[in-house]
């Protein structure tokens, strides 16, 4: 059986071999992370507490004894020793014994090794006997044994690309019985096999056009099973053995000439493109990259617009897994953006947040054809603005592909009136007239405007409608009160 958390609906979902649904397990509150005890019932976290229950919904253990005992329980894991490991938000994993009194903890927020900035995932691996820990906000996986000693840690910052062995959102992961640790990154959709050391074996690309985001894996036997909560669909995919890409060094050299510094590398088997960077730091830190463009060839001439002599890097990044025909030049140069990453409260995707420019620019799209409306927006909103999610979600309107998330929302800036909403000035529907949003409950404005941001739009409505001819109801109340 398959056992799946459904928070909006406040239940699990139990699933057999053939993808029926065989079972629901109501729940007082929205459950999130789950596992399977080894006597046969189930680990979850509901709301702020982590319980053991019947697979009827019985509880039989409240872990740390009061329900709001947790900050935010991203992850639970029942130990084959009896004890529960829950990695809660406040970057601590937290021990429990099989009676739910608290044992010890260990890590604490931060960078260094055995910190956490984010623990979204936690596996048993029974061949190495460590506790796995993805570190999402670190990029990396970390080990520890069962007294919460720092064992291993791999991985680096990927920035969104294909490169082995980094990580751009890890989230899902699991650990088959061979002791090799699966991990799914949610924003590019790509499936990563490391060894019990650490080391990279291979990659997978889910290539699924309208899976919008897995969040979690789980490995069974020759399968894998992929949930993408925005679709509300579980993906099962069959695994054949993988093996891993030999790389061929890139020799990249650089030739200045009065035309600029032409760059030349040797081809990389597979590649069907180079992404080209220039970066002010050698180690290329995120806020210092600058994206100079994208190219089928081995060749790419920079058209050093300062003093040539000035210090800087430059590297090659192959792209194998790009499935657009064509790939665009996606230097930004045409003043739409105006240098977000330096302008914080002008973008929702600053670099302190965690997310870029390349998050979504050089997501490597597989398009569906013919392509639906939603797609090339709400695909990538929905990526990440999922209810298990690492950014927050607004359920108003969630999964209805006939209002899109770039109707009302605008990716890049917001009103000047509201700086975190990113609410767009222009009406959504076409018409003459800004749809204004002035604060956190400020949803209709009435006559003679009608240009609040729920009135604007609704003609079927009972009360405030957008021709003016709904009744008011409730004026000065906040809508979402009610209307969740």
């Amino acid at each position: 059986m398959l056992y799946v958390t459904s928070p909006i609906d406040n239940e699990i979902v139990v699933i057999d071999g053939s993808g029926a649904i065989v079972n629901t397990i109501g729940l007082d509150g929205p459950p999130a992370a789950i596992d399977l005890t080894d006597d046969g019932n189930i680990l979850v976290s509901v709301d702020r507490s982590v319980r053991k229950i019947t697979t009827d919904g019985t509880e039989l253990v409240l872990f740390g004894f009061v329900e709001d005992y947790f900050v935010d329980p991203h992850d639970v894991l029942f130990a084959p020793d009896g004890r529960v490991y829950v990695a809660d938000d406040d970057d601590i994993i937290k021990v429990f014994d099989s009676a739910g009194a608290p044992l010890f903890t260990f890590g604490s927020y931060g960078y260094f090794n055995g910190r956490f900035d984010e623990p979204v995932t936690i596996e048993y691996n029974l061949v190495s006997a460590e506790i796995v820990v993805t570190d999402q906000n670190n990029h990396r996986i970390q080990t520890f044994d069962i007294e919460g000693d720092l064992q291993q840690h791999w991985g680096a910052e990927g920035n969104g690309l294909y490169a082995e062995g980094t990580f751009f959102r890890a989230f899902g992961m699991d650990v088959d019985g061979l002791g090799q640790v699966w991990t799914l990154d949610v924003l590019n959709d790509l499936v990563q096999v490391f060894d019990t050391a650490g080391a990279f074996m291979y990659s997978a690309s889910l290539n699924t056009p309208d899976i919008r985001g897995g969040v979690d894996i789980a490995i069974d036997g020759n399968l894998l099973y992929v949930s993408s909560p925005s679709t509300n669909c579980v993906y099962v995919y069959g695994i054949s053995t993988g093996t891993a890409p030999t790389n061929e060094p890139y020799e990249l050299t650089i030739l200045w000439t009065e035309a600029g510094a032409q760059l030349n590398w040797k081809p990389q088997p597979g590649a069907i493109g180079y992404l080209v960077q220039r970066s002010a730091d050698l180690d290329f830190a995120e806020a210092a990259i600058e994206q100079l463009g994208v190219v089928t060839d081995t060749t790419f001439t920079d058209n050093f617009d300062s003093n040539p002599h000035t210090l800087c890097y430059s590297r090659v990044i192959a792209e194998t897994n790009v499935n657009n025909p064509e790939l665009e030049d996606l230097r930004l140069g045409d003043g739409h953006y105006r240098d977000p990453l330096d302008t914080e409260h002008d973008s929702p995707h600053h670099v302190t947040d965690g997310v870029n420019c390349n998050s979504c620019h050089l997501r490597p799209f597989v398009y569906p054809s013919p392509r639906p409306e939603w797609w090339f927006g709400d695909h990538l909103c929905k990526s990440c603005h999922v209810e298990t999610g690492f950014a927050k979600a607004v359920q108003t309107h969630l999964g209805a592909d006939t209002v899109r998330c770039g109707i009302c929302h605008s990716p890049h800036y917001h009103q000047p009136q509201f700086e975190r909403y990113f609410i767009r000035n222009e009406n959504p529907v076409g018409e003459s007239g800004g749809m204004f949003f002035n604060h956190a409950t400020d949803f209709v404005h009435g006559a003679p405007e009608y240009d609040g941001i729920c009135e604007i739009c609704h003609t079927q409505t009972d009360y405030y409608r957008s021709n003016g001819k709904g009744a008011e109801h409730n004026p000065g109340s906040n809508c979402i009160t009610c209307h969740t």
